[in-house]
């Protein structure tokens, strides 16, 4: 008898609530002490599920909270770990050879160069190091191409010519980014890296003096000394070695370009070199 009173209450409850207009809908059903019992226990379960969905979301908030505090001490202890496994401030110190590349008068009016340059590495993983460098090139002038610095296309037949000056140096102040899959160390001596620079460029083309003489006649054109800075930019490969717990050796081919009023002067640097270890 108890299921045939509260079964109609709830049948017609449903009924309301998507609006649905019945013909044989159920007559209202009189109030008695067991609709009002009925009616009670239902306020009693739905402020019950309120009261569980606010503690639910409370218990969210608080595990939302205990997550982000893990997450937060994760990082602190892996970033304490990685910077413990790190071999600390190295000093790079080396030389090579510089290729010419772009642009065609950059390439054919002057040979390859030589540089050379200093660095300071600071290890912050097994993976990354950081650092910056200082690098100077020295490329000499080629006779039998830099006419066009002189904007002279060609010579008459004949002429006698010599060029003197227009020395073309470059230096380059770069913060650095190596990324290698480990840094060497003196139990695991060898590591190969990718390395990224970026920084601030200067470009110096010294005084060009041209005498020509044709039939007699001598003819002299100067250039005067120019200078630009832009920025410079470097990628490439590299390799090192350690020798040591505190001394290594590393070798890099880079490529390297000085952008100046969106005009380009790139050129390959292969270097070598040695490393000094001031930590531990």
């Amino acid at each position: 008898p108890a299921f045939s009173v509260c079964e109609p209450m709830a049948h017609y409850s449903l009924h309301n609530s998507i609006g649905e207009a019945s013909v044989n809908q159920e007559p209202r059903i009189p109030l008695t002490l067991w609709n009002v019992l009925c009616t009670f226990g239902e306020s009693v379960q739905r402020r019950s599920k309120r009261q569980k969905n606010n503690l639910c979301a409370d218990i969210g908030r608080k595990q939302l909270r205990f997550v982000s505090t893990a997450l937060l001490i994760i990082v602190i202890t892996c970033s304490t770990a990685f910077t413990a496994q790190s071999l600390g401030p190295a000093v790079y110190l080396g030389g090579g050879i510089d290729l010419s590349v772009i642009p065609r008068q950059f390439r054919s009016g002057w040979d390859d160069g030589v540089g050379g340059g200093v660095g300071l590495g600071i290890g912050l993983s097994r993976y990354i190091e950081v650092g910056v460098s200082f690098r100077h090139s020295i490329f000499e002038s080629d006779a039998d191409g830099m006419l066009e610095h002189f904007n002279i296309v060609k010579l008459p037949a004949g002429t006698v010519y010599d060029i003197s000056g227009g020395r073309f140096r470059s230096y380059e102040l770069t913060a650095d980014l190596r990324v290698s899959p480990r840094l060497s160390t003196h139990e695991i001596p060898f590591r190969m890296y990718f390395v990224g620079s970026v920084g601030i460029g200067r470009k110096n083309i010294s005084a060009a003096t041209l005498t020509a003489t044709l039939d007699g006649v001598t003819l002299i054109k100067v250039v005067p000394e120019s200078n630009e800075t832009g920025a410079a930019l470097g990628c490439g490969l590299g390799a090192d070695y350690s020798l040591s717990s505190r001394f290594g050796l590393w070798f890099e081919f880079t490529y390297y370009g000085l952008v100046v009023s969106d005009k380009a002067t790139a050129y390959f640097p292969i270097r070598a070199g040695l490393r000094f270890g001031l930590g531990r």
